[in-house]
């Protein structure tokens, strides 16, 4: 641990001993939400606390609190700007459903933003979306439309030539990407992806 991640010590925080109330992530807006809090309490499983041997290396996005707003230590981290860290343990019945939440979703996002280059829908709730050097497929698996495609793209992808296929009633057809679609590395498209369907854009 201390070669990997600098980490000087650790200690094991059992779940639902009542120590870790809830994570907080200091400094941030999202959904616009100032510092917004997630349970540490119900679906979650151990935390693990974490203390780092040099905090220069050391990027916190978030922290433990417990229940009298006590900082515990961190949660969400960035080690020499490369490697993230989630110390949480999954829950035995119900695995890493705790993190399945959009405020966590968004600040995932952001720390790949940070860390990597990728692929990944954006404000497209209960959409997947798996993607390959020249195709990325898109799944609403919600029955509910999604008024239009976001899609943060790769570098690399954004300057490909695409084309979004996808059928009314019996019949392919295919919508061209225009390169303006694209602003602050994500591609909007006008389309309405309806529910339970799926689409393929190919380059």
């Amino acid at each position: 641990m201390r070669t990997l991640i600098d980490a000087e010590k650790l200690e094991i925080k059992r779940a639902r001993t009542n120590y870790q109330s809830y994570e907080q992530i200091d400094g941030m807006v999202i959904d616009q939400i100032e510092n917004p809090r997630v349970t540490m309490l119900q679906h979650t499983g151990d935390y693990y606390k974490i203390a780092y041997e040099n905090a220069n290396k050391v990027e916190i996005l978030s922290s433990a609190y417990s229940a009298k707003a006590e900082k515990l230590g961190p949660v969400m981290t960035i080690i020499n700007g490369r490697t993230v860290i989630l110390p949480m343990n999954t829950d035995p019945k119900y695995g890493w459903e705790s993190q399945y939440y959009s405020i966590k979703a968004k600040l995932l996002k952001l720390i790949l933003n940070k860390t990597t280059d990728i692929d990944y829908v954006v404000d497209m709730a209960g959409t997947k979306i798996t993607a390959s050097s020249n195709q990325i497929v898109l799944s609403n698996f919600t029955i509910d439309d999604q008024k239009q495609i976001q899609i943060h793209l790769s570098k690399t992808k954004q300057q490909q030539d695409w084309k979004l296929y996808f059928h009314e009633g019996a019949k392919l057809q295919e919508l061209a990407v225009k390169p303006e679609w694209i602003e602050h590395d994500v591609l909007t498209i006008p389309y309405q992806l309806k529910g339970l369907e799926t689409v393929i854009l190919l380059a």
